[in-house]
């Protein structure tokens, strides 16, 4: 399912987010207004761990070498510019 969280502003650009289940456009709790999508980054991409707090047994040493959001979810970054909040959501599937 595809949706757009940048609204009529055309101060910012037209994203669009890839969701895996229903879209969840979060509301600032500071400002009301809803958030502006940043970015999206998938799990078993190509970017690093560099720390993990996490001690894996023995054969989940994969799971910890890149980011990782549920084996085969997204993480969801969004951000409100006027009140400077952010906003990290989780979907899998």
């Amino acid at each position: 399912m595809e949706s757009n969280s940048t609204g009529n502003n055309s101060t910012y650009p037209k994203l669009v987010v890839q969701w895996l289940q229903e879209a969840e456009i979060p509301t600032c709790p500071k400002s009301g207004k809803p958030m502006r999508f940043l970015c999206q980054l998938g799990s078993f991409s190509e970017i690093r761990s560099t720390f993990s707090n996490v001690v894996p047994t023995d054969g989940m040493e994969e799971y910890f070498e890149k980011l990782n959001f549920w084996c085969d979810g997204n993480l969801y970054i969004f951000i409100e510019p006027t009140t400077k909040t952010m906003c990290y959501t989780m979907q899998n599937t």
